[in-house]
């Protein structure tokens, strides 16, 4: 079954078509855990992205990146904004 993490705005019309997309196409927890769990528990090389091997569906593995997620530029921008939000900083 689908999460609470969708459809909770307070706008009813909004909540009700995000509910209904999301009984549509979203995943269940459990599924949705299980790259985390396969990278936390496989040994895995570095600078690798686990997912379900047909996007949304099956089975748990290595799989590629999108053009924006292997540009470098835009990952250093993502970081450094992730440092100022959380107020957190990382030496690489």
């Amino acid at each position: 079954s689908c999460t609470n993490l969708q459809g909770a705005s307070g706008n009813k019309l909004s909540d009700a078509v995000v509910s209904t997309a999301t009984k549509i196409v979203a995943t269940d927890a459990a599924f949705g855990a299980r790259p985390t769990l396969y990278a936390a528990s496989q040994d895995v090389p570095g600078d690798s992205f686990i997912g379900p091997r047909f996007g949304y569906a099956g089975r748990t593995q290595p799989v590629g990146r999108s053009r924006a997620a292997q540009d470098g530029e835009t990952a250093a921008a993502l970081w450094d904004l992730s440092e100022q939000l959380t107020g957190t900083k990382f030496p690489l």
